[in-house]
This record gives structure tokens, sequence and C-alpha cells, in this order.
């Protein structure tokens, strides 16, 4: 099969990934663009289009954000593993989760391509993929999908009021937004001292669910006009 296009391939072993990357190249004309983890991964995803996704879960923790990457994503998502790491259950909760496939590393780079390719036509025959894909916003290793918040691969509690004020300052991209357009949103415009605090309680309490995980700062207070988030 003669295929053109690229694939995502989350690795942290760059030089297993390379000589793979390879063989990719050589047999199908496919190119790999390769990350360390699933957050970058998702973020790949997010702005640009593969064939499909490999997660070498053996160097990856693919679990916390499997579900999330599917939800983002169209293409298939292939989980290889080593014979040590492999178990049914493992492979339940990964095919549950969203990947598509959950296997075993093949001896060699030529035998993943054959494994991957015939599980690439058999989804094409009866399994295609018909979800439009959700929208993520990311910023540093944050990040928002429509119900969740990610650090890394820490998934945060993040009340869904200050998640709709998190999810205002992300879709700012590092634009200023008042309080008045947090307030307008959330809270029907109410003016008044109380209303300006609801907003500065929700920021308080994001700030203080990020830090419970990292201690880079997201959220940056402009002076008298609002916040916005830090990229």
């Amino acid at each position: 099969m003669n295929t053109n296009g690229k694939y995502l391939a989350i690795d942290s072993d760059v030089n297993f990934a390379e000589s793979e990357s390879m063989v990719w190249r050589q047999e199908l004309g496919i190119d790999m663009v390769r990350v360390d983890n699933m957050n970058e991964g998702i973020k790949k995803l997010h702005s640009d289009n593969f064939l499909y996704v490999g997660i070498n879960s053996d160097v990856v923790d693919f679990a916390p954000l499997l579900e999330t990457m599917s939800s983002i994503v169209a293409p298939p998502i292939f989980i290889a593993t080593s014979d040590k790491n492999y178990s049914l259950a493992k492979r339940e909760f990964a095919l549950k989760n969203g990947a598509d496939m959950y296997a075993h590393f093949q001896k060699s780079a030529n035998e993943n391509i054959r494994a991957v390719m015939a599980q690439m036509d058999y989804l094409k025959l009866v399994k295609q993929k018909s979800h439009t894909p959700e929208t993520i916003y990311c910023c540093k290793d944050l990040i928002l999908t429509r119900t969740r918040v990610f650090i890394g691969n820490t998934e945060l509690n993040i009340a869904p009021g200050d998640l709709c004020v998190l999810r205002l300052l992300m879709q700012g991209n590092g634009s200023v937004i008042t309080y008045g357009q947090i307030l307008n949103a959330l809270w029907n415009g109410v003016g008044g001292i109380d209303t300006y605090n609801l907003v500065q309680g929700a920021i308080s309490r994001i700030r203080s669910r990020i830090a419970t995980v990292s201690d880079k700062e997201y959220i940056q207070n402009v002076r008298n006009e609002g916040y916005k988030i830090m990229l």
C-alpha cells in the first residue's frame, strides 16, 4: 500500500522512534512526528492532521489523557506495549477508553507496519469514527476540554462555574478578559462589589487547584482591568 501522510508517535525513546520512522518513510512514504508525552500529543492533534496516533505505553503513561485524546481526534489510536507490560485488563481498559488497538510490539518495524495497516483497513470497513472532535484549549502544559482540566497527566477537580471562568481566559489566548466580560458571560452582568468578588473568588479557587500540582503561573491579574492567561 502506498500511502502519503504522517502519523503522530507518542514515545520518549528517541532512538527507537527514529529507527522505526525510517522504515515507515521508506515503505509507505509516511512521515513521523514524535512527541514525548500525551499532553504534547494532544496539542499536536489539536493543530494538525494525522493518519493515526501511535502510543508506546511502556514509556508513556497514556491512561489519564486517553479518553480526552479520543474525544478530540478522528484518526485511530494504536497502543503498542511489550510482552512484560501487556495484560488483558490493560487491553480492556484501553479499548474501553478510546484506543482502537492495544497490542504487543511486533518483532520488527516492518511487522509493526503490517499490523497497524491491517487494523486501519479493518477500521475503514467496520468501525469508522463518526464524531465531531471536541474543542480543546492549551496553555503551557494545561489542557482544557469541555468538562475537564489537566496539568500534564494530572486531572484537576474544578467546579463547573470556575471552569467557565477558566475557559473564557483560555479562549482569550493571552488577551485581557475584563471583569465586565466575565460578569456578562457568567452572572448576567450584575454590577456591584459582591459580583466582582465572584470573579476574584473564582480565580483564587482556580489558582489554588493548579497549585496542588504545579508551581507555574497561568493566570495574570491586569490591574483595574481583569485577567489574562499567560502563554
